[in-house]
């Protein structure tokens, strides 16, 4: 910074201007309303192939260049891209907790139950790493899938993963 508080012009950020040649070339600056279509357009369509941040900060930068729209600031767009992947996940928790029984979430929340004496729940022990090969331990990782069968007995693949889950 120079004398009395001035940045010198070789030290400021200078954004270009749109101004006439953003409208001949058809860029535009990003509205709060385009925005929220990309945020809604990544949730609905672009989460689909990319699941992580990175991966859908490039997804949003390729869909507004389509559009000819500039990017917003960094900060802004990882907004946008955040909550977009955010309500994604949402989305999806939301359609296997629709699609799942009464029933079958009653035999889930039991698993969560800590039931004395006991010190954790069953999710707990089923979720546990395996140990050591051996014949002790394949009989614990069967009944861990005993469990896991007889929680998903009367809810079919389809209601819960819409079929992409193993079979029973």
């Amino acid at each position: 910074m120079g004398l009395l508080g001035i940045v010198p012009v070789a030290q400021q950020h200078v954004r270009p201007s749109l101004g006439a040649s953003g409208e001949s070339t058809g860029w535009r600056f990003a509205t709060a309303a385009d925005k929220e279509a990309l945020e809604l357009w990544l949730r609905q369509h672009g989460a689909y192939q990319a699941h992580t941040d990175e991966l859908l900060l490039a997804s949003a930068c390729l869909r507004l260049r389509l559009l000819r729209i500039e990017l917003p600031a960094k900060g802004e767009l990882e907004r946008v891209v955040s909550a977009a992947l955010n309500g994604f996940y949402q989305d999806v928790h939301r359609s296997i907790a629709d699609g799942t029984s009464s029933a079958a979430r009653t035999r889930i929340e039991e698993l969560l139950k800590v039931i004395e004496p006991a010190t954790v729940s069953v999710f707990e022990q089923i979720k546990s790493d395996p140990a050591k090969a051996g014949v002790d331990n394949l009989n614990v990782e069967t009944g861990k899938l005993q469990i896991i069968r007889a929680v998903a007995s009367k809810a079919t693949c389809s209601q819960v993963c819409h079929g992409s889950c193993f079979n029973s």
